[in-house]
């Protein structure tokens, strides 16, 4: 590799993994991305730095480096190529904030060894609510309980109860 490209694992490049996805933002805020690299070894490397970044409406959003400024109220795609390969993420700007953080179900029973998904929810002042399940980050009350990945999906570890959390946006 060039001297640009130290410290990344070898192997082959399978794919870019964007992260989060989709991107909320309001007007004026930024959001830095990851860009993960996928190996055919299993390393992985978050090339976001150096990775090439367009935006398909920079009177939206901008996109420099990875960081995703909200310019305007719309929707747009952000895409990241980096050695060869490239991912597109999905960006809404909106003109407020969400006011809370809704997860559904509000109570999951799984069994040990079992895993139901939670799904979280974005919900605006007016009413309107979008799902971020994905872009949420989800955390347990109790691991030894239950575990809960980044996608919301909750696992039952042992008996007893616990309490799976989003958290998006400061929320």
């Amino acid at each position: 590799g060039d001297a640009g490209d130290g410290g990344l694992p070898p192997g082959t490049l399978l794919g870019l993994d964007p992260k989060p996805t989709p991107v909320i933002l309001a007007i004026g805020e930024t959001l830095q991305l990851q860009l993960v690299a996928r190996f055919d070894t299993g390393a992985e490397a978050d090339v976001a730095a150096r990775a090439t970044w367009t935006s398909d409406a920079p009177t939206i959003a901008t996109v420099v480096g990875g960081a995703v400024s909200a310019i305007a109220v719309g929707q747009t795609f952000v895409e990241g190529s980096w050695g060869g390969a490239a991912a597109r993420v999905p960006v809404e700007v909106r003109a407020d904030r969400p006011v809370r953080l809704e997860v559904s179900p509000a109570v999951l029973t799984v069994g040990v060894g079992g895993s139901a998904p939670l799904k979280a929810f974005a919900v605006f002042a007016d009413g309107r609510s979008t799902e971020v399940t994905n872009s949420a980050t989800w955390q347990s009350s109790d691991g030894a309980i239950a575990a809960v990945d980044a996608a919301g999906v909750v696992t039952g570890v042992a008996a007893g109860s616990a309490v799976a959390a989003a958290s998006f946006g400061g929320l």
